[in-house]
């Protein structure tokens, strides 16, 4: 059961991500969420974040990256943290 749901979770990340990567402009909202995001990841050890921020704002990227950058990050932030953190008002 745990493990749906993380798949689940993480399969929400993913599409998150990759919604606002081929999105033509960015949302500030969004993109401030985002920051916050890969800043905590950063902090928790995760030195290729800021570097996934950078490319997620100025190339379109391929599912399969998004994925494999994806799960990386979930080693720093859990898709569950980072889905509360993305979907809070």
């Amino acid at each position: 059961m745990l493990k749906g749901k993380f798949l689940l979770t993480f399969d929400w990340v993913v599409n998150y991500f990759k919604s606002f990567n081929q999105a033509a402009s960015k949302d500030k909202k969004t993109l401030e969420r985002l920051r916050y995001i890969m800043k905590l990841a950063a902090a928790r050890g995760c030195k290729s974040s800021a570097m996934f921020l950078d490319r997620l704002c100025h190339m379109v990227l391929p599912v399969t990256e998004i994925r494999k950058r994806t799960k990386r990050l979930a080693g720093f932030v859990s898709p569950e943290e980072m889905k509360l953190l993305l979907s809070s008002v």
